[in-house]
Parts: C-alpha cells; sequence; structure tokens
C-alpha cells in the first residue's frame, strides 16, 4: 500500500526508486552517499557489500564490484536494486530484522 505522511514528503524521496520508496527512506533516508557506520551496507538501498557485489554485477555493471554502493552513481544503485528486488521476489533482502 502507499506509504504517506508528513515525514516522506522530503524532495530526498521525490523520484523513482527501485523498492518501495518506503524502504529507502527507512533505509538511508533517500541519500545516494549513505553509509552505515556499523557495516559495510552503503548507498540509498543500504545494501551490505556481497550483496551489493553479485547485484550490481548480475546487473551489467561489474565494474562497481568491490567499491561500496555509496561511491557508485545513483543509475547504477538503482539498477542494482531492480535486480536485486526481483520484482518483489527479493523483498526479504530488506526485512526487518
Amino acid at each position: 500500500g502507499a506509504h504517506t505522511g508528513p515525514w516522506y514528503t522530503g524532495t530526498e524521496c521525490a523520484g523513482r526508486w527501485r523498492v518501495p520508496t518506503y524502504i529507502v527512506y527507512r533505509e538511508s533516508r533517500c541519500t545516494p552517499t549513505a553509509r552505515n557506520p556499523h557495516s559495510t551496507a552503503g548507498g540509498a538501498y543500504q545494501m551490505i557489500q556481497s550483496t551489493w557485489d553479485t547485484a550490481v554485477t548480475n546487473a551489467g555493471y561489474p565494474e562497481y564490484a568491490g567499491i561500496n554502493a555509496q561511491y557508485a552513481p545513483l543509475l547504477v544503485q538503482h539498477e542494482a536494486a531492480k535486480w536485486l528486488w526481483a520484482g518483489g521476489d527479493g523483498a526479504g533482502h530488506w526485512a526487518l530484522t
């Protein structure tokens, strides 16, 4: 369903994301250069390094494997997330734990 509210109207979340926007907001506040100080997760979608390496390679951008997602262009982050999301079948990658 739609997720709306006063916390969800900032321009930082405007645009087309490849997973539901509420997930991107929760993960990084829609910030492509975000980095988790407690793990290897980085980028707007907060993929850990091993997941990022697999997703970005399968999305057709293997040259970005081995670097943190926060340093990849947003377009590349989008494409990696689209591959990982897999039409919703990959939603578990962003499950709350």
